[in-house]
């Protein structure tokens, strides 16, 4: 079984203490908003793969999905959840926007 999961979020870039305006230049958020991406990717793999390998525990509620939106599948399938959900492949896709900025400090 594949899941690809689409995750967009957006936040503020809380605090800036560098005094140059270059810092907050387009491709410098760019830069941010795509390592945050990298970030959050990297760490839902990680937990991801330890309730696959280590606990073949469902804890996202995949199920729920495929009970809902498959129900003749779930139906067949559902006492062997687990094993299933273990050698799933589940995709993330992550898209992070900045959309304010908050303290900034001052060059004068």
């Amino acid at each position: 079984m594949h899941f690809d999961v689409y995750v967009k979020t957006s936040g503020r870039l809380s605090e800036d203490w560098d005094a140059t305006d270059q810092k907050l230049s387009p491709s410098f958020i760019n830069h941010i908003e795509k390592n945050v991406e990298k970030i959050i990717q990297s760490d839902t793999n990680k937990i991801l793969n330890k309730l696959q390998s280590d606990y073949e525990a469902d804890a996202p509620e995949f199920r729920e999905y495929v009970r809902i939106n498959h129900p003749a599948f779930w139906k067949k399938h559902r006492k062997e959840w687990d094993t299933i959900f273990s050698n799933s492949t589940i995709d993330y896709h992550v898209d992070v926007t900045i959309e304010d900025f908050g303290a900034k400090t001052d060059s004068g």
